[in-house]
């Protein structure tokens, strides 16, 4: 979605700078609107990689940037989210025997 509505993008190459202004063949074709929210807002999934916020929680970015030909990746390392869970796993089943032992009684 663009500033203005939709954006036609006709030819090619197509170029994103930035700011979200897409270009096509040299020529302008539109600007995507960037939008933030703040940390407070409720952001809703509502399937596939379609979210919703509250109506005019948005504000215009400020200081986010569209990087064309960039993936986006996880923000959370595979290795260390397993080790993490291993090891809280390993806690509760030690507070689960400590529990047992105080249940049972000498």
């Amino acid at each position: 979605m663009g500033d203005s509505g939709p954006i036609t993008i006709v030819g090619m190459p197509v170029s994103i700078s930035p700011d979200g202004t897409i270009s096509s063949n040299g020529a302008i074709s539109g600007r995507l609107q960037l939008v933030e929210f703040p940390p407070t807002v409720p952001i809703k999934s509502v399937g596939g990689s379609y979210y919703s916020a509250p109506a005019g929680a948005a504000t215009p970015a400020k200081s986010s940037q569209v990087q064309q030909g960039m993936i986006e990746s996880s923000n959370v390392n595979p290795i260390t989210s397993v080790v993490e869970m291993i090891n809280a796993e390993r806690s509760v089943e030690t507070m689960r025997r400590v529990l047992s032992l105080f249940s049972t009684g000498p």
